[in-house]
């Protein structure tokens, strides 16, 4: 079987199954946190929170292994080199098993040490350390199982299936979680049940490589090979995590108390399942990307990311406009009825938006610079981002609390924003940053028009999940169609041209080439 496969016809069906499944599983996902709160309260939901940011950084021990392995395997998998590959995989394996032992020792650690290092609550010391030992069960089938197979299926543009997998044991996970707390089973054995739903997954991830991929030998002759730019990755992602998580490191390590870290969990949950579904999308195509810049091709790499641009700029510029509608009324039927927090404030709610704007167009920028395997070359201006990060978050935040750490984070996101722009566009896909800019200005004033339009049509706050979802839905519609009818003034021969570059991709992958001719053929001999 060879390696090779579509690259067009792969990032589509990648984008539609990973918008499907993690749209599943942010719906579902959405629910957990309340479930929690309302079963065990503001203080609970703010301790398995701190937790679960805490141990998903001890999965950094791998080193970088995954994004190295995934850029290292681009160029064997173009030429269809499967000597080549099942050698990366081989040397993969044992890499992950070495730092799965390492991973262990670290949750060890923190069952040791977390129970004295936070503020007070109603759990025990050996209740904490249960709820560390249950939580930490992902990432240690993450990198003892999946890790591996991961990495393969990503870069030969199967990332489509890891979607649906993850989604899948997130949803089977965030399920259970919910039942046995409607039943107001003890959270402790709650959390050991909900975990078997990662076993669940390792096991699916083993039978899916298997199938797809069954000439694959992860027992090949791996001798003396090293994984290129390991320590650049790692650095990348120890630092994006640290930007991504320091606001509940900052909140759990000053000993704020549970419920407001549970306050802030519930905001940054709808910009953290945002997140999962704008990267889903740029997932899907990251590997073709990388496939694109593998074979040299520049003009068509500069081609399809203008196409792409546009896109994924007419994708923010709705995306945004419905949240600036209805972030807020969302958050008011998510937590009505709950008392022991205070939970309606529009200050933090606006600021959670332009965070959420600026880290989406930061992270979009980021996926050409990763694709081009440009670690080393973004590594000071990761390092300046995270210590501005943990610098201002902690100034802002003592100074006028939460408010003042959300601006600092705020600041230094839209200065990485910028940075990338500029990097990406000079280096990878050497155009105009004019052309970036312009887009993103469209889509700023767009997002402000679609705000007016929809302030005026929606008066009223909602006050059931029922009637937001109408509400939302119009909403939707309403932004669509502002958004559309403003690129087609602003900049319709891009747009125009766009959409039906869009369409024509769409056609060709659901219809098939093959029937286009064949169809075709007929026509002209009729």
């Amino acid at each position: 079987m060879s390696f090779k496969v579509s690259r067009q016809k792969h990032s589509l069906i990648n984008i539609g199954l990973a918008l499907i499944s993690q749209v599943t599983v942010v719906i579902v996902g959405l629910f957990l946190p309340r479930a929690i709160i309302q079963a065990y309260g503001s203080e609970t939901n703010g301790l398995v929170t701190s937790l679960q940011q805490i141990i998903t950084y001890f999965t950094l021990v791998e080193g970088g292994l995954a994004g190295a392995t995934i850029f290292a395997l681009y160029k064997p998998l173009t030429q269809d080199d499967k000597v080549e590959v099942c050698r990366i995989l081989s040397a993969t394996k044992k890499f992950y098993f070495k730092v799965g032992i390492t991973y262990l020792a670290l949750l060890l650690i923190a069952m040791l040490i977390y129970p004295f290092m936070i503020a007070r609550t109603a759990f025990s010391i050996a209740e904490i350390m249960a709820l560390v030992l249950f939580i930490g069960v992902n990432g240690a089938t993450q990198l003892w199982v999946i890790g591996k197979y991961k990495a393969l299926l990503m870069a030969s543009q199967y990332s489509g299936v890891v979607f649906v997998l993850n989604s899948a044991s997130t949803g089977l996970y965030s399920v259970l979680l919910i039942l046995l707390a409607y039943y107001h089973v003890y959270v402790v054995l709650a959390f050991a049940v909900a975990s078997i739903a990662y076993i669940i997954r390792a096991l699916a991830f083993f039978i899916a490589v298997r199938k797809i991929h069954p000439q694959v030998n992860y027992n090949a002759d791996s001798k003396e090979y090293k994984l290129q730019q390991r320590n650049d990755v790692l650095l990348q992602q120890l630092l994006s995590m640290l930007v991504m998580n320091s606001s509940v490191f900052i909140l759990t390590f000053s000993k704020s108390p549970m419920a407001l870290i549970s306050v802030f969990t519930v905001y940054n949950l709808v910009l953290s399942s945002l997140y999962t579904i704008m990267n889903s999308i740029n997932n899907g195509i990251a590997a073709g990307f990388g496939d694109l810049i593998a074979c040299g091709d520049t003009e068509k790499l500069r081609k399809t990311y203008k196409e792409f641009e546009v896109m994924f700029q007419m994708l923010w510029t709705w995306v945004f406009s419905c949240l600036s509608v209805l972030y807020l009324p969302f958050i008011r039927v998510y937590t009505l009825n709950i008392t022991d927090a205070h939970y309606i404030l529009p200050t933090v709610c606006v600021l959670f938006i332009l965070i959420g704007a600026s880290w989406t167009i930061r992270n979009q920028q980021s996926i050409l610079i990763v694709a081009a395997g440009r670690f080393r070359e973004i590594r000071n201006g990761s390092i300046i981002e995270a210590s501005l990060t943990v610098i201002l978050s902690m100034v802002g935040f003592m100074t006028y609390g939460l408010v003042g750490m959300l601006i600092g984070r705020l600041l230094v996101t839209m200065y990485r924003a910028v940075d990338y722009i500029i990097h990406c566009n000079k280096y990878v896909v050497k155009i105009s940053m004019g052309f970036t800019f312009w887009q993103i200005c469209l889509s700023i004033v767009s997002v402000g028009a679609s705000y007016t339009v929809s302030s005026l049509v929606f008066t009223s706050y909602p006050d059931s999940f029922v009637s937001w979802t109408v509400e939302a839905i119009c909403c939707a519609v309403v932004c669509a169609a502002v958004m559309l009818v403003f690129r087609l003034i602003f900049d319709s021969s891009t747009t125009l041209s766009v959409l039906e570059r869009f369409a024509q991709m769409l056609k060709n992958t659901f219809v098939g080439k093959d029937n286009l001719k064949h169809n075709s053929l007929k026509e002209r001999k009729v």
